[in-house]
């Protein structure tokens, strides 16, 4: 039978053994805790991060989108400007071609039947926007000629440069003929 000095040393030894268990158990549940706790704070400090990253990012894809638009109606803005001086050539020259068919009608016209007491022909020297003699037709033709390729070979460069930025495809005008 153990003696009373063996059971008071038994029972010490039981009690440091809870102690050393107890506070064991005490340093794994605050090492833990602590690990979750910074762990927390990393994610908090990420979160944060990612915040502000995604600010930026929004505000340089709206700022990105407003360059672009802006991009786009300033190219627009000059297609349609450059849309409309070649209409407005178009229609000029349309113009010119029925002028200059009136004045080659007027002179085979005077070749045909001339007027006695008339010399020329009649009503070509002199007549506003009707030139006065075939070489002035020809010269005015071919000024005319000259500036409409001049210009389409413009507006074809300028399509080729604004086109890929608007994201569309030219059409194609179907009464321009380029020499």
């Amino acid at each position: 039978m153990p003696t009373a000095l063996e059971l008071r040393l038994l029972g010490y030894g039981a009690l440091l053994a809870a102690l050393v268990a107890l506070g064991a158990y005490t340093h794994y549940k605050i090492w833990i805790s602590g690990r979750e706790a910074g762990a927390a704070e990393k994610q908090a400090l990420w979160d944060q991060d990612k915040a502000a990253i995604q600010v930026l990012a929004s505000a340089k894809e709206a700022q990105t989108a407003a360059q672009e638009a802006a991009t786009a109606a300033t190219n627009k803005g000059i297609i349609d400007g450059l849309q409309a001086k070649l209409d407005s050539s178009r229609a000029a020259g349309a113009d010119l071609v029925g002028r200059v068919h009136a004045a080659e009608a007027a002179i085979a016209a005077a070749r045909l039947n001339p007027r006695p007491g008339v010399p020329g022909v009649p009503g070509a020297a002199g007549a506003p926007g009707v030139p006065g003699s075939q070489g002035e037709l020809d010269a005015a033709l071919a000024a005319y000629d000259a500036a409409c390729v001049r210009d389409a070979v413009r507006f074809d460069k300028l399509q080729r440069q604004v086109i890929p930025q608007l994201g569309t495809t030219p059409a194609a005008p179907a009464n321009l003929t380029v020499r």
